[in-house]
């Protein structure tokens, strides 16, 4: 069997794009609303369905060489189905590569706060530190003064050399305590819940340190009340919307591969139906676009639209119309300017029915009667001119 005309199959590789397109838009509209699949398919099948039409409608006009459409409304109405279909598209394929980036998330949420931990308590241990040893200096120069006295034979205060020698023997267990405050590894545990135990673990050496150093100098207690404290680790987002929008607004590579994927799979049956059109030379093109420069500079040399009157007149009781074009008229053409014509007109119906006929009345179709002197357009308000004539024998009537 012998085919004489392919045309119709031209759209065949469109359609079957635009099949993939539909289940894609169908599975990306199921992740976001949770809806059932053959719901959502659907929905996939309209978006898809008027895509496809926009995108024939829209190769048609770029295929013609004098296009009858409005290129400008025919993208407004193409873009918002194509958007719609680009963001399902991407959302689809953005699930497969979720959990690697969720994943990736979580280990760089674990590793800002394992360095935002580890530079703090790094940071007051030295500090500590410092604070003890200044104070370890001081305690003993005091003793040896005091030694230096009671070798002499000086008076000394037995008091004081016991409380140097107390806040000595306390200076040392601090120090001793700051040493067990752990130091953080550069490199966080793989796990959260190990990075958090360590964590929480070295903060319990702290506050031991602290609770020690309440008996301590003053110096020592003001430091030890300016001691951090752990951060909550936050939680990175793990559900594929709130995820993809993340990505989004960070412009990630993975996100933005989504979103060229998603633009991809639906520009194909537009490629592929632009693949099917028949081919318009340069040539053709250019004799189009200088008609169309032609048609436009005639255009504007000729008369206004607004220049022009088209007058339709109704006769009556006769019931005979006439319809006149004024080619030239003024904004302030009257009843007066076609005064003339109308009585032309009147006497050739006179000829014509055997009658004597002249104009009685002129009014509009709501039966208001003309001014002959007043602009006749606003009169009429786009309707017929009705005008009244009179044998000389007998009253002819009037019209609605």
């Amino acid at each position: 069997m012998k085919f004489k005309d392919l045309s119709y199959m031209r759209d065949v590789p469109a359609l079957l794009l635009t099949a993939v397109t539909t289940y894609t838009v169908a599975k990306g509209a199921q992740l976001v609303r949770g809806q059932n699949l053959l719901a959502m398919l659907i929905l996939g099948i309209g978006v898809a369905g008027m895509t496809f039409l926009l995108d024939k409608n829209l190769v048609a006009r770029l295929s013609t060489p004098r296009p009858k459409q409005n290129l400008l409304l025919l993208v407004l109405c193409w873009l918002p189905f194509f958007a719609l279909a680009v963001l399902f598209n991407a959302l689809c394929s953005f699930e497969w590569i979720q959990p690697q980036i969720a994943d990736a998330n979580d280990r760089a949420a674990l590793r800002d706060y394992w360095n935002a931990e580890q530079q703090k308590l790094s940071t007051f241990k030295l500090a500590l530190k410092v604070a003890i040893n200044e104070e370890s200096a001081r305690l003993k120069s005091e003793r040896q003064r005091i030694e230096a006295a009671r070798r002499a034979g000086e008076p000394y205060a037995q008091d004081e050399l016991l409380a140097v020698r107390q806040q000595s023997e306390l200076i040392q267990k601090l120090d001793k305590a700051a040493d067990q405050i752990p130091a953080l590894s550069l490199e966080p545990p793989a796990e959260r819940a190990s990075a958090v135990a360590k964590v929480d673990g070295a903060y319990k050496q702290l506050d031991n340190a602290a609770i020690l150093g309440a008996r301590g100098p003053e110096a020592i207690r003001a430091l030890l009340g300016t001691r951090p404290k752990p951060e909550v680790m936050t939680q990175s987002a793990k559900d594929l919307e709130t995820l993809f929008w993340q990505e989004t607004k960070r412009r990630s590579w993975p996100v933005l591969t989504a979103w060229l994927i998603g633009a991809w799979i639906e520009f194909l049956p537009l490629l592929a139906l632009l693949s099917g059109t028949p081919k318009i030379s340069a040539g053709q093109r250019i004799r189009g676009y200088r008609a169309r420069w032609q048609e436009a500079k005639q255009a504007w040399s000729e008369p206004a639209e607004d220049q022009a009157i088209q007058l339709a007149i109704r006769f009556q009781p006769v019931n005979t119309l006439a319809s006149i074009r004024i080619a030239a008229a003024s904004p302030d053409y009257a009843l007066a300017d076609c005064r003339g014509f109308l009585d032309e007109a009147a006497a050739a119906l006179g000829a014509a029915y055997g009658h004597d006929y002249h104009i009685e009345r002129v009014t509009n179709e709501d039966d208001v009667d003309i001014d002959e002197d007043s602009p006749l357009e606003p009169q009429l308000a786009g309707k017929a001119l009705v005008v009244y004539v009179e044998s000389a024998n007998r009253f002819t009537g009037a019209m609605a």
